[in-house]
């Protein structure tokens, strides 16, 4: 059996930027984030599961989401009842390493390779 579990999540990141443009363009005010979510699982053992979120600025002076970041996230493993062996590997990368339009400088470029062990305790909706 294959089952297929995906969501999508969008919402508000809790900082802030100013960012003052020679130009005198705009600042931002806001950040926001997309994230699609999925995960395969097969023979209720194994799985592949991925992540893709976007990080975007909102301008105050222009009406418009300027997508600034990718964050991707790959992983496989086993799961044992209350017990998970896996492999993630996560990355970020610009979406353009410079606007010149706009004066934006990259934040984070670089990736995390990660082998883990968890266990899950039982909880209430369990």
């Amino acid at each position: 059996m294959i089952l297929l579990f995906f969501w999508l999540e969008f919402g508000i990141d809790s900082q802030n930027f100013l960012n003052y443009m020679e130009n005198g363009l705009s600042f931002y005010e806001q950040n926001f984030y997309l994230t699609f979510d999925t995960k395969l699982v097969f023979g209720k053992i194994f799985f592949i599961e991925g992540q893709a979120k976007v990080n975007m600025k909102k301008f105050k002076n222009i009406i418009e989401f300027f997508p600034e970041q990718l964050v991707s996230v790959f992983g496989i493993g086993l799961q044992f009842k209350n017990i998970t062996i896996g492999y993630r590997h996560l990355c970020s990368h610009p979406v353009k390493p410079y606007n010149n339009i706009y004066n934006s400088i990259p934040k984070y470029e670089g990736a995390i390779d990660q082998v883990y062990i968890r266990i899950r305790g039982k909880g209430i909706w369990d």
